[in-house]
């Protein structure tokens, strides 16, 4: 009887682990890194996302088409150079406090291709963010970029305690069972680029492929702020 307890008890945790596992690979990177920062009660200040891709020059047209379909006509900014032509477009959501913004560059030079860009930023986080976050992520995906397409998530972090900047190192390295690949120390700069088996994208590092880089850098005042990215911070930090 003792046993058969024991290999239920046993079962059950192997399940509930297994659900959780589950749970977390389901979840988009920006919200892992969100949920890690609600669970040790970090501040947010701001959270980013950035689609890039490159298309053939041929799409050119139809990218335009499709961006004065998607974005309000006075929100679309369109520059010439004597390098390139470039399309500018922004949109502030209310309801969310999210700004979205694409950037397409067609250069004059007839043997390249275009660079499409897509960000969506806030500055909060909630249900209603995370639904609007999930529908203009797909749709932009399906309308405007290919399958080839590379997402970036960033998240920024804000305290007046410096002892957070430690623990924002420990803590996400440990839960997100970060390989440590090379490290940045400075006075008052630090910055460390890993691999972390939960995401899938990668990018070549130093000596193998990285996914993930944190940084935290302190102010005059004694506020410190922390940013986390994947696969790369694209940010300023």
């Amino acid at each position: 009887m003792k046993i058969r307890f024991i290999l239920v008890i046993t079962i059950g945790i192997m399940v509930s682990l297994q659900s959780f596992v589950h749970a977390s690979i389901q979840k988009e990177p920006i919200e892992q890194l969100i949920q890690l920062a609600e669970q040790e009660q970090l501040p947010l200040e701001k959270w980013q996302i950035v689609m890039k891709d490159e298309l053939d020059r041929n799409r050119a047209h139809e990218i335009a088409r499709k961006l004065e379909s998607y974005f309000p006509a006075s929100d679309i900014n369109r520059e010439e150079t004597s390098q390139a032509e470039k399309w500018t477009a922004s949109n502030l959501h209310k309801k969310t406090q999210s700004t979205e913004t694409f950037i397409m560059i067609v250069p004059k030079n007839e043997q390249g291709g275009i660079q499409i860009s897509y960000s969506l930023t806030g500055e909060r986080w909630n249900e209603q963010t995370k639904s609007y976050y999930h529908a203009k992520s797909e749709s932009v995906t399906k309308a405007l970029f290919t399958t080839n397409v590379k997402k970036f998530a960033c998240l920024t972090l804000l305290s007046d305690d410096k002892m957070n900047k430690v623990y924002f190192f420990e803590k996400f390295v440990e839960k997100l069972n970060v390989q440590a690949l090379d490290r940045i120390q400075e006075k008052d700069f630090t910055v460390l680029s890993g691999y972390t088996p939960y995401w899938e994208q990668t990018i070549p590092g130093k000596d193998s492929l990285m996914n993930i880089q944190l940084a935290a850098r302190e102010d005059a005042s004694g506020n410190t702020t922390m940013t986390i990215g994947t696969p790369i911070i694209i940010t300023e930090y």
